[in-house]
């Protein structure tokens, strides 16, 4: 079918769905209208493509048009058998050949979604376990409704007249968690502006404000009872529905835009078929003046993401009037992206200090890790930022003094498929340990500090921060350390997993996970990115809250990443007037 180019950039398609039922064919016919009129009413879909494997059709404005099956079966459940009903779905009201007005039609996608009368949330068509899911959610939803104040836990489900904790329905509510929406990218924005929202499974329904008391629910009782890679999927499924709760209450409470780079970094992990869309996705509900423009590759967007954050901060930027703890939080946010994406970046295409969106995060920011942001809790770099200035395009000149060189540097990695469930990658823990424990032997005594090497190096394992943000106490310094032999010792086989997560996580997950041990040539110890080398600098950015890892390349440095350095984590460094400030240049 050949679309009729769109009369005004502000306008979009709309579908009406003739009445039919059962087996009869799909039939529909398109209609222009203007996004800026308000009285235009229809119902936006929100569901994943899947695949164009044996595609289905629909007759559109007379012409027989491929749709995928997901669409078809969305398609074919809603439509009703007496009256005809107005659609919004993007397969068939964009041009998707059109690589131009795919581009104009996202930016306007915020705006559609915002104006529908309600969202309709497709997660598939039923089958033989999700009506018994549904059954189990109703059951859920009363519980809530009626004894608000009861906590569920495994030893109290039966008594609530809920299954056995081992029973097949809890299984059967993961794997529903596992359809393929609860991990796109696109629906965040679809659900999070929608004024009225619906959740469809085949013929069950809930409301939207329903589903995510379920899933609050399931995830604060720690019911899982899969293995890990079951148990991963339904974690991140639950995490997106209660984000995607929570930007959506941010915005009723008259909030129109959130941290646009904040939201980036904790989408990262989610699922999008055109890399480009891990940005385009979430245009709509930031601040950034930037147009999804699909003839661009994944390089540039990134490239064009990178340089008008910084942009912002600088002269004649919007935010060049933030104070300077705000702008380094703002440039840090920036650099944190870039130091913790995987490993295998876009080589030779993107500079080192700008963020590789295309797939998940290596490893948590250490600033980030734990129950609350400790991002204030460090301030290596002080309060002052310094230069910030983009050359070329592709160098970011920044403020820093070189304070030490890598002397020794682990190598053995932790990488968990999935943090709940370290006790399955046992050997792999006890090797790095190992390492560690090698390479702590080798640091000067007294330690540069002053303080006790044995206390410095548990404080260095955990970054001297206990989870609620303040700094480490020793006590709890000890009792991390004492889980960790125990755990070596195979005296934590089995657990709770909730319970070991909630007890244990900070020194046994996390930090450790794509991090290694170091030493400098001044004898201070650090946890650092897997893959730092020696020889290595280790640099202070001015107004930075950690240090970083740089590796030295002819007239610049690449970003390795972000480090803890025990001792020169609260601004020592800044007020060392030996060390003279220089310009970094970050390629």
């Amino acid at each position: 079918m050949t679309y009729e180019p769109l009369k005004n950039i502000k306008n979009t398609r709309i579908i009406q769905l003739e009445p039919a039922s059962g087996s009869q064919s799909l039939v529909c016919n398109l209609r222009e209208i203007s996004v800026t009129d308000s009285c235009e009413t229809y119902d936006a879909l929100s569901y994943t493509w899947g695949e164009f494997k044996s595609p289905k059709t629909i007759t559109c404005d007379g012409h027989s048009v491929s749709i995928t099956n997901h669409l078809h079966c969305a398609l074919q459940h809603l439509r009703s058998p007496d009256a005809a009903i107005t659609l919004w779905v993007d397969q068939l009201c964009i041009d998707q050949t059109n690589v131009e007005e795919r581009g104009r039609q996202v930016q306007l996608m915020e705006r559609i979604y915002r104006q529908a009368q309600r969202v309709v949330v497709w997660l598939g068509d039923e089958d033989g376990n999700s009506r018994l899911v549904w059954k189990l959610m109703r059951k859920l939803l009363h519980i809530d409704e009626t004894s608000p104040a009861v906590v569920l836990a495994r030893n109290n489900l039966e008594s609530l007249g809920l299954p056995g904790w081992r029973s097949m329905e809890w299984k059967n509510l993961e794997k529903f968690l596992d359809r393929p929406w609860f991990k796109r990218i696109w629906v965040l924005q679809e659900v999070v502006v929608s004024t009225h929202a619906i959740v469809k499974c085949g013929q069950d329904s809930l409301l939207w404000e329903e589903m995510v008391r379920v899933i609050k629910r399931v995830k604060f009782a720690g019911l899982s009872t899969s293995g890990e890679a079951s148990y991963a999927e339904h974690r991140l499924s639950c995490e997106l529905v209660t984000q995607m709760d929570h930007v959506r209450n941010y915005q009723k409470q008259g909030q129109q835009r959130v941290n646009f780079f904040h939201l980036l970094m904790s989408c990262r992990n989610r699922a999008a078929t055109d890399s480009r869309d891990k940005i385009f996705a979430l245009l709509g509900l930031g601040y950034y003046d930037i147009n999804p423009d699909y003839s661009k590759t994944e390089t540039e967007v990134y490239l064009e993401l990178a340089t008008y954050h910084v942009s912002q901060i600088i002269p004649g930027g919007r935010w060049q009037r933030l104070s300077h703890p705000q702008k380094a939080e703002w440039l840090s946010d920036l650099l944190l992206c870039a130091c913790n994406a995987p490993i295998q970046r876009l080589q030779g295409q993107l500079p080192s200090w700008v963020p590789d969106w295309k797939d998940g995060t290596q490893r948590e920011p250490i600033v980030r890790f734990g129950k609350k942001c400790i991002i204030s809790a460090y301030n290596a770099g002080g309060d002052s930022l310094g230069m910030v200035q983009i050359c070329n395009d592709t160098q970011l000149h920044l403020s820093g003094k070189i304070v030490d060189t890598v002397a020794m540097a682990g190598t053995a990695q932790i990488k968990l498929p999935n943090r709940m469930f370290v006790t399955k990658h046992h050997g792999v823990i006890s090797a790095w340990f190992a390492e560690s424990n090698i390479i702590a032997t080798y640091c000067p005594q007294p330690y540069p500090t002053g303080e006790p090497m044995n206390e410095v190096y548990k404080r260095t394992l955990v970054v001297n921060r206990a989870p609620e943000g303040g700094e480490a106490s020793l006590q709890y310094v000890e009792t991390q350390y004492g889980s960790l032999i125990s755990f070596l010792r195979g005296q934590m086989a089995c657990m709770d997993f909730a319970a070991f997560h909630e007890r244990h996580s900070q020194l046994l997950q996390g930090l450790a996970e794509g991090r290694v041990l170091i030493l400098t040539k001044r004898g201070y110890l650090g946890l650092a990115p897997w893959g730092t080398r020696i020889g290595d600098s280790v640099c202070v950015l001015l107004g930075m809250p950690t240090p970083t890892i740089l590796r030295s390349e002819f007239d610049h440095f690449k970003l390795v990443g972000e480090c803890y350095v025990h001792g020169i984590m609260k601004g020592e460094i800044m007020k060392d007037e030996r060390i003279p400030v220089e310009t970094v240049i970050l390629r």
